[in-house]
């Protein structure tokens, strides 16, 4: 491997856990939108039983 493969290698080995970070932030994200919607529908299905 040249200098310039082994500093690219380098560099995306520090950027992947910032992305797998972000995406994480983003599944949480997606599963907490998910709760609430589903927070703000139940009790008009409560109230119709």
């Amino acid at each position: 491997m040249g200098d310039e493969q082994i500093k690219r290698l380098r560099a995306i080995e520090e950027e992947n856990p910032r992305q797998k970070m972000a995406l994480a932030d983003l599944a949480m994200d997606s599963q907490i939108i998910e709760e609430c919607s589903r927070v703000k529908t139940a009790p008009a299905s409560i109230e119709r039983a």
